[in-house]
């Protein structure tokens, strides 16, 4: 009996560290370089106005990754996540032009599109299963570029979880394209209600 208490205890012990281990963030496709982007035209394009995505910002990275690996994290996702930004919009096919620039260029777009990041991800582990759960909101800013006001700010929260066998590895991924979509399709929504609210003021 005391060796299957001395036992049980090992057990517990052996998943408390397990979860108390530092892992490690990896990046499987290095972060195309902005000045590698072309900006995407649209000779007879619907909405007829110069959209530029900047470099964003990431704040908290609330993870179990050690400081070097979360400096990575930063590095990278600040150029991945515009970059995502920029090829969404683009793929459209419905502005004029869409830029990628480090940082904002006023005087060669009509609307900048600009924002940080939140990252969490916790582990939790039982006997049998353990569980992976991840959170990402981009606080998304969209300015017209002329008067620097903002014509949409809000928060895009993804939210995403696996639960496994201890013995299989837990696979979240974040940032997904559908994500991504759902944000360029109301950056376009906003950025064609503005541009028709100035031009008939302009008439």
């Amino acid at each position: 009996m005391k060796n299957h208490v001395r036992i049980t205890s090992l057990v517990i012990c052996a998943f408390l560290l397990a979860g108390c281990n530092t892992v490690h963030y990896r990046v499987n496709e290095q972060a195309v370089s902005v000045t590698d982007l072309e900006s995407y035209k649209e000779k007879d394009a619907s909405i007829p106005v110069r959209i530029q995505v900047v470099n964003f910002v990431i704040n908290s990275v609330d993870a179990n990754y050690s400081n070097e690996d979360k400096e990575a994290f930063r590095q990278h996702n600040a150029v991945a996540i515009p970059n995502a930004l920029f090829r969404s919009l683009g793929s459209r096919k419905v502005f004029s032009e869409v830029g990628r620039t480090v940082a904002p260029s006023p005087g060669l777009a009509d609307y900048i599109v600009s924002g940080t990041y939140d990252y969490s991800k916790k582990t939790s582990r039982g006997f049998t299963t353990h569980t992976i759960t991840i959170k990402g909101t981009i606080h998304l800013r969209l300015v017209r570029a002329k008067d620097n006001v903002p014509i949409l700010e809000k928060d895009f929260v993804e939210e995403r979880s696996d639960e496994t066998k201890v013995k299989q590895a837990a696979q979240v991924h974040y940032l997904q394209a559908a994500y991504i979509q759902s944000i360029t399709a109301e950056i376009k929504n906003c950025v064609a209600q503005d541009a028709q609210r100035s031009q008939a003021k302009a008439q």
